[in-house]
């Protein structure tokens, strides 16, 4: 923050001190997502030829989203403001099929991963007369939302010949991360200001189906 030494209050009816804009290579805002999504089956106890697969589907729809406003006050002030937002809504849609087709076993595992992200970023800058006081503030604000439905559809003729135990289990791991720098500078009578923000998600998500057969 420039020093208050040397710099007084801008008198009554004195024109406010006037504020650089920054151009283009000043504001540097990067929001980035990755969504990585895995899967294993384990099938034990079957006898026979087994096919087992797996269809994924993913969807991720990303809102990204950047508002920078650079106005004046009136009372005298110098006020900084930095809100960034990121929301992460996770949906996951495990359907799993096993049925037995002359004499092969099918397990056919549908995994849906649906992945909603929005990010925004806010950056007000109000300014006036300088008199020395100054504020800046930011605010970082994380909302992370995680759904997961599973069904299952074993063959009644498999039923009725096995005891068949299926166990699914889902690790889920989210990495969020929120950075700013913000600079602020005085010259030659008019603030600068300097802006790196970051926002950066990371989705992964690792699904692990394991079946077990015995014979009734």
């Amino acid at each position: 923050m420039p020093p208050g030494a040397g710099v007084s209050a801008p008198a009554p009816g004195q024109m406010p001190i006037p504020l650089a804009v920054p151009d283009g290579d000043d504001l540097h805002v990067v929001q980035t997502a990755f969504v990585d999504q895995d899967a294993d089956v384990l099938l034990n106890g079957w006898v026979g030829d087994s096919k087992i697969r797996v269809f994924m589907e993913n969807d991720a729809d990303i809102d990204q989203d950047v508002d920078i406003d650079l106005d004046y006050d009136s009372n005298g002030r110098m006020f900084l403001r930095l809100n960034q937002f990121m929301t992460i809504d996770q949906e996951t849609e495990i359907d799993l099929d096993i049925y037995e087709v002359k004499g092969v076993l099918y397990v056919d595992l549908h995994l849906r991963n649906e992945v909603d992200i929005e990010q925004d970023t806010e950056l007000d800058l109000m300014m006036g007369g300088w008199n020395g006081s100054s504020l800046v503030h930011a605010n970082n604000d994380l909302d992370v939302r995680q759904h997961t439905d599973v069904d299952v559809d074993i063959d009644d003729d498999l039923e009725e010949q096995f005891k068949i135990k299926v166990a699914v289990g889902i690790k889920q791991a989210i990495h969020a991360d929120q950075d700013a720098d913000i600079d602020l500078t005085y010259s030659n009578g008019a603030f600068g200001v300097d802006l790196d923000a970051i926002q950066t998600a990371t989705i992964e998500q690792d699904t692990t189906l394991k079946i077990d057969f015995s014979v009734i």
